[in-house]
């Protein structure tokens, strides 16, 4: 199944930058694909759905470039796929390891408008060698980053699930962390800013109950 989720994994981040524009790169859209491919569908689109509020809440403005919410939602469906049957705080656990991947995975992006900016100056007039180029490189740059970041999301997930909390803490912890979360999202501050807060709030909930 790897080479198929690298297929889609390359799918996605082309149908979010560069081509199809179809909208199966949205969060609820990727979990749903995953979770009927690979089962588990009802913990994915519970994950789709946290992902999709993330990106609605984090809106682009100008040449910014939002969080790259196709990769959470792609990361947490593999893993809680191939978790199979899961409680609310190994969800939790997914969850948390997928968003804090997102910002570097959402960097990468930055990377790849340069190097499309790059040859766009050395080809001003081959509009369509950049089109491609530009379909290509965002087609790899899901294959890799969303695959290896995917990789770690597992990796966190095995090797942290089980310090989780029981259920009364995950729906207090939950409830605190989406009020802090709406309101991070006006917080004129940088996207680093905003990992360290969420980590340290994560830490600390994990601490006091």
């Amino acid at each position: 199944m790897i080479p198929a989720y690298a297929l889609l994994a390359g799918i996605f981040a082309m149908d979010r930058t560069t081509a199809f524009n179809f909208a199966i790169s949205r969060p609820f859209a990727v979990s749903a694909i995953i979770g009927l491919m690979c089962g588990n569908l009802e913990w994915c689109l519970i994950g789709g759905v946290f992902f999709e509020l993330i990106g609605l809440m984090d809106l682009p403005v100008g040449t910014r470039i939002p969080s790259d919410d196709t990769f959470g939602a792609f990361a947490y469906s593999l893993v809680a796929a191939q978790a199979g049957t899961i409680t609310l705080t190994q969800a939790l656990c997914i969850i948390i390891a997928a968003f804090i991947i997102m910002f570097p995975v959402t960097y990468s992006a930055y990377l790849l408008r340069r190097i499309n900016a790059s040859f766009q100056d050395k080809y001003p007039d081959r509009e369509g060698l950049l089109i491609l180029i530009g379909q290509i490189f965002s087609f790899l740059r899901g294959v890799l980053f969303y695959g290896i970041g995917a990789a770690l999301c597992y990796f966190f997930y095995a090797v942290f699930h089980t310090f989780f909390p029981p259920l009364p803490n995950f729906v207090l912890i939950v409830f605190l962390a989406a009020i802090c979360g709406y309101f991070m999202a006006y917080f004129n501050i940088i996207i680093w800013e905003k990992l360290i807060l969420f980590v340290a709030g994560g830490v600390i909930s994990w601490l006091l109950f």
